[in-house]
């Protein structure tokens, strides 16, 4: 819990690491590399858990839906 004295070293590190994540050119490489390693371990069905609406491009501007979907579906299609 954010309460506890502990975390609140660390709170601020937290905050800007899970903004990496969201970041199209990150995202990108994670879920590529998330999904070949599901290939290499004969992983067949993959249940994809993303909330739309929090990517954002190098201005940190929001990346609309549709163009998140494309994203994703390159990178199926590029595997």
């Amino acid at each position: 819990m954010e309460s506890h004295d502990i975390w609140k070293y660390f709170q601020h590190k937290f905050t800007k690491v899970g903004e990496l994540g969201k970041y199209v050119p990150f995202f990108k490489k994670m879920t590529k590399l998330a999904l070949k390693s599901c290939i290499d371990q004969n992983v067949f069905i993959v249940e994809y858990r993303h909330i739309s609406g929090m990517l954002f491009d190098d201005d940190k501007k929001p990346i609309p839906f549709l163009e998140e979907l494309k994203i994703i579906r390159e990178i199926i299609d590029d595997l």
